[in-house]
């Protein structure tokens, strides 16, 4: 149960991190949301 919960709050980081890389691309490019 618990390498399950840590397998969830990784991939979960790993979502939040890719969002902030496309927000900070879409930022570079100028592109406001």
């Amino acid at each position: 149960m618990f390498e399950f919960y840590d397998l969830y709050f990784k991939l979960f980081q790993l979502q939040h991190q890719h969002h902030d890389l496309l927000t900070a691309k879409n930022v570079q490019e100028g592109k406001k949301e």
